[in-house]
């Protein structure tokens, strides 16, 4: 047995680094959840403001920093 203790081909996956961190979505999960065309959420990003993560070619969205923006984009119904 390794000095580590995990056997080689071992399917569990050690986590421990990740368990604090927040999973990035992608543009389609983002428009999923948004109930939108992931279209939609490439011009929020590019006109509306919709922070984003670049990686490469790709967009990653944090949920939280989405969830933040979109605050900011609610409408008070007795003002508008």
């Amino acid at each position: 047995m390794p000095l580590n203790g995990k056997v080689p081909g071992d399917t569990k996956k050690d986590n421990s680094l990740f368990e604090n961190q927040e999973a990035l979505l992608t543009k389609e999960e983002v428009a999923t959840w948004l109930r939108v065309h992931p279209n939609t959420v490439k011009r929020f990003v590019d006109f509306d403001g919709l922070p984003h993560i670049k990686l490469g070619r790709s967009l990653r969205f944090s949920l939280a920093a989405v969830s933040r923006w979109l605050k900011t984009r609610e409408v008070d119904e007795a003002t508008s």
